[in-house]
């Protein structure tokens, strides 16, 4: 399907494309884990019911740019709020809250400014604001799914103009 002249340019978009997609989805793997370590971590030294599953969670939804903290954050809270009751601690339900409300505030804080600029920029050789266009693009073109799809395929589409539109410089 690819005429003859343009077989090489062909193979190099297609391996810098693959190399860059795994290097993103790993980088998407380790933002799950970071977040979800931090989560957990933090829960379980405020000594709160259920912090591994309200980390799995909150690391889980964190995938989905921008509106996925908020979801984890409420399900977290859901659980957390669940757990305190269904153990009989009354008493304990709004301190509980706040350790919540503060462990979600701070691991977003810190995966916002910290994890998602590092990992994203590093992973896909993209400037961070050039990111944050292209989820912004994506969610107003799509919604969540054109969120989720922004990056792979911005960094698909960037390769090929790399490569076949380079002589235009």
């Amino acid at each position: 399907f690819i005429p003859e002249k343009q077989h090489e340019a062909t193979r190099n978009v297609i391996s810098s494309s693959k190399h860059l997609l795994m290097r993103y989805f790993i980088g998407v793997m380790l933002e799950l884990l970071g977040v979800m370590s931090l989560i957990t971590l933090a829960l379980l030294i405020f000594g709160v019911e259920n912090a591994l599953l309200i980390g799995f969670f909150a690391g889980i939804m964190n995938i989905i740019p921008y509106i996925g903290p908020i979801i984890g954050s409420v399900i977290g809270l859901m659980l957390g709020v669940t757990a305190t009751l269904a153990f009989g601690s009354f008493d304990d339900l709004l301190p509980v809250m706040a350790k919540l409300i503060g462990v979600f505030s701070v691991v977003q804080f810190l995966d916002n400014n910290i994890l998602v600029p590092f990992i994203y920029s590093n992973s896909v050789k993209a400037h961070p604001l050039e990111i944050f266009f292209v989820i912004i693009m994506g969610g107003s073109l799509a919604g969540i799914f054109g969120m989720l799809l922004a990056i792979p395929v911005y960094t698909v589409l960037r390769v090929i103009a790399r490569e076949f539109f380079q002589q235009f410089r």
